[in-house]
């Protein structure tokens, strides 16, 4: 990771991956709290996108019966 130019993930619309390269973010989890924080951004930001997904599926479901 350290020399990995990609974001996180190349499919995510965070501020995260959009802004920030794996290597940049593996220096500053190796040196600084800062990384963790950009991964609990991007973690939350995919729970989120999931969650929206899940929910909007139960409703899809509710109107099929």
């Amino acid at each position: 990771m350290a020399e990995d130019t990609r974001p996180i993930d190349p499919t995510c619309a965070c501020m995260v991956c959009k802004n920030y390269t794996r290597a940049y973010i593996h220096c500053l989890v190796t040196k600084d709290a800062m990384g963790s924080h950009l991964l609990l951004y991007h973690n939350l930001h995919c729970l989120l996108l999931l969650q929206t997904k899940i929910i909007a599926s139960f409703c899809e479901f509710c109107y099929i019966l």
